[in-house]
């Protein structure tokens, strides 16, 4: 139970780590309401749960990869045109008009748009970096000092998500409550600061991959 209690410190630091992820759960459950939100919300837990595990399973392999500088240029760039994307496509888009429309008109997306939202969370959680190095930080730190079997591991982590993943379905239905008082000019204003911040993320985080590194 100490390691459940650990991961759960270290899931109340995660949840004051405001990027570009908090920025995109926001803005998505606005838009989109919290059907879509939780879609693109379990993107990001599901790569999570695969990112930790790939890494206490290969320890040693990732960290030679994570060290190699093309490593860190390839994702670095790749998360960089992603974040910049999914920026410009918030600023652009109109906002949904079904706004303030009473709920059974709201439109009804479709599996193959729900998959979709699915995999925007995890391609923007798997292509940002800092997601891979804290993951790795953890690992290094955590699970390689303080030796922990499979076990130990698997409550660490679930500590971490049991904090982490409730506060991110907040976030989701905290965006429903203020989709209900928005107009859908509104709504036009809140994509265009979401998309200004990912573009901002996007920005420093080629601005530190590539020129401050």
């Amino acid at each position: 139970m100490n390691y459940f209690i650990e991961g759960i410190k270290v899931g109340f630091l995660l949840i004051f780590l405001i990027g570009p992820i908090f920025f995109s759960l926001i803005h998505i459950g606005v838009e989109y309401g919290t059907k879509v939100g939780v879609f693109f919300g379990s993107g990001i837990w599901i790569s999570d749960i695969f990112l930790f595990m790939g890494m206490y399973k290969g320890m040693s392999f990732i960290s030679e990869i994570a060290n190699a500088s093309y490593f860190y240029y390839t994702v670095g760039g790749i998360g960089t045109l992603i974040l910049i994307v999914f920026g410009l496509a918030a600023m652009i888009q109109k906002g949904n008009q079904a706004i303030n429309v009473p709920q059974p008109f709201i439109k009804e997306h479709s599996p193959r748009s729900l998959f979709g939202f699915f995999l925007k969370g995890v391609l923007i959680n798997v292509f940002n970096p800092f997601t891979i190095l804290f993951w790795l930080g953890l690992m290094s730190t955590a699970l390689v000092d303080k030796n922990f079997g499979s076990n130990e591991a698997f409550w660490y982590f679930s500590g971490i998500m049991s904090i982490y993943v409730p506060v991110d379905l907040f976030k989701i239905f905290l965006a429903k409550k203020i989709r209900k008082v928005l107009k859908p000019s509104h709504l036009k204003i809140v994509s265009k600061i979401a998309g200004i911040a990912l573009i901002i993320f996007g920005v420093v985080l080629f601005v530190r991959v590539f020129i401050l590194s």
